[in-house]
């Protein structure tokens, strides 16, 4: 996000500003207002029309409401379609649409979205009537950037650590808003580079850069759209349950029970298979599920609801594998409380993932930064054990004793977090 025209890409969208890809005149949706191609407060991100971003972002902008959306999401301004040869932009922005143009046609051969741009352009195809522009206010840095950065300067791990603590209870009272209230969006990819900082002089913020990944649905309603997009989409395609700390872990467990085909062993081979597996491809992680993952399975494995969690996961894994690409009978087939677990663990890769994901690039990137000397866990500081016992309290709450998927829903984590505080000051 530091300047130039091609800022980047993705599979999804190629980013340009300074300045921003001009609209096609009378393309603007709605009442929205197109910001000045030149105005660097915003960027503009190409993506296909059928890109279902733009819709979670204005979800993201009703549900948290302007004034939240402005500080913590790399908010939407406005949306119309891009110019072309045969769709020109007005005269007064004709250069620019040239030398973003130039921009793209100089850019390096790539499979990513700037490269089906140069592709298009080269074969001599229009733009406009495939294509979209979001236009999205821009932000300083990533959370990856933000640790790169501090490792040439002298901060120590402690003022890091007291920044990223103070940072977290707001941005979690975002990230629960987000699933919490009639309208529900869930983002499944809050990883630290779809996480974005604002530093201050004695603080940081941290807000959510992308949602290119998400699924949205009215409270109660029961949406294939939701629950059986997701399932059908993710669990056959890909294989995630090690080595992405964006994921939770009842997601990787059910990716694991999928991929290994452990639909009828017993309950308890899947969480075993799984550790065994995870233990033997990782050493120190710094993702603070893998990192505590024998001290996190010996405690849950005591526990009844751990075991009837699984169970579940078998149930819902074998109603996929009847319909891997038919989210509509999927959904159809889920009980109840299938219902309310699959629910559960696509919120907790809002609520709670995200957070793991910062602590494992705050303290992965600081271990390997001139400025953090090497320690052994048990002489981590404070700010450490503060994260890692907040992400393995909430990991394990639903299995507590008289707890559930529905009460740990709709409980606030900012109490946890609270409680959690408090005890290890």
């Amino acid at each position: 996000m530091e300047g130039g025209r091609v800022l980047g890409e993705g599979v999804d969208g190629c980013v340009l500003a300074e300045p921003m890809w001009p609209c096609a005149p009378g393309t603007t949706v709605g009442t929205d207002i197109v910001p000045n191609p030149k105005d660097g407060h915003y960027v503009s991100k190409i993506v296909h029309k059928d890109d279902e971003e733009s819709v979670f972002l204005r979800a993201a902008n009703r549900i948290l409401g302007a004034q939240l959306a402005d500080k913590f999401l790399a908010a939407m301004k406005s949306e119309c379609s891009p110019a072309d040869l045969s769709h020109p932009p007005v005269s007064a922005q004709a250069s620019d649409y040239n030398s973003n143009k130039e921009s793209v046609l100089q850019r390096a051969n790539s499979r990513n979205a700037c490269g089906q741009l140069k592709k298009a352009f080269k074969q001599g195809k229009g733009i406009t009537d495939d294509m979209k522009i979001m236009h999205i206010s821009r932000y300083p840095m990533t959370c990856v950037e933000w640790i790169a950065n501090l490792s040439d300067t002298n901060q120590s791990i402690d003022s890091v650590l007291k920044l990223t603590i103070h940072a977290i209870p707001p941005f979690l009272t975002v990230l629960q808003k987000l699933v919490q209230g009639s309208e529900q969006l869930v983002h499944i990819d809050i990883h630290t580079n779809n996480i974005f900082v604002r530093q201050g002089s004695n603080t940081v913020q941290f807000g959510i850069a992308d949602f290119g990944h998400c699924f949205l649905r009215q409270h109660n309603v029961i949406s294939p759209d939701f629950f059986g997009k997701y399932l059908c989409e993710y669990m056959p395609r890909y294989e995630f349950y090690n080595g992405f700390s964006q994921v939770p872990l009842e997601a990787r467990l059910m990716n694991y029970c999928y991929q290994k085909k452990f639909d009828s062993v017993p309950p308890i081979y899947i969480s075993k298979g799984w550790g065994v597996e995870v233990i033997q491809k990782n050493n120190i992680t710094n993702d603070t599920l893998i990192d505590n993952l024998k001290y996190l399975l010996d405690y849950l494995h005591t526990k009844v609801l751990f075991i009837a969690m699984l169970e579940l996961i078998q149930s819902i894994v074998k109603k996929i594998r009847a319909n891997p690409t038919n989210p509509v009978k999927v959904t159809k087939a889920l009980t109840p409380q299938e219902l309310i677990f699959v629910e559960y663990m696509l919120t907790r890769y809002t609520v709670l993932a995200p957070i793991n994901t910062i602590t494992q690039t705050v303290f992965g990137l600081s271990y390997t930064s001139p400025m953090f000397d090497q320690v052994r866990p048990s002489q981590r500081p404070r700010g450490h054990t503060i994260l890692n016992e907040f992400i393995i309290r909430c990991t394990c709450a639903p299995y507590e004793q008289g707890s559930s998927f529905s009460s740990v829903l709709a409980a606030d984590l900012n109490i946890a977090w609270t409680d959690v505080v408090r005890e290890f000051s």
